[in-house]
């Protein structure tokens, strides 16, 4: 997944646009989002943990699995449409 979202970047670096980060509601988006933030004092590495994960668009719910339910749910949308945003073939170029 490191992978994916690197060659994303780069790709998309290399084409001249801005790079898409991976939406903070997934595992690894909300993981980057923590690592790269600026903070005030010691940092402080962490694990990605359901926690670090962007529940915004996640309904408030009490019950635990099925509020994580929900944010997987919610996640996979969320790369669905970083996917189909960040992962386009790149433009060609006409030679003279």
């Amino acid at each position: 997944a490191t992978g994916l979202m690197v060659g994303a970047t780069l790709a998309q670096i290399l084409e001249g646009k801005e790079p898409l980060p991976l939406p903070s509601a997934t595992a690894l988006g909300s993981l980057a989002k923590h690592v790269s933030s600026p903070r005030e004092g010691d940092y402080t590495p962490a694990n990605v943990t359901f926690g670090l994960m962007d529940d915004a668009d996640v309904p408030k719910i009490r019950d635990k699995g099925a509020r994580r339910e929900a944010l997987v749910r919610t996640a996979l949308e969320k790369v669905g449409a970083w996917a189909e945003a960040a992962l386009v073939a790149p433009t060609t170029r006409q030679t003279t």
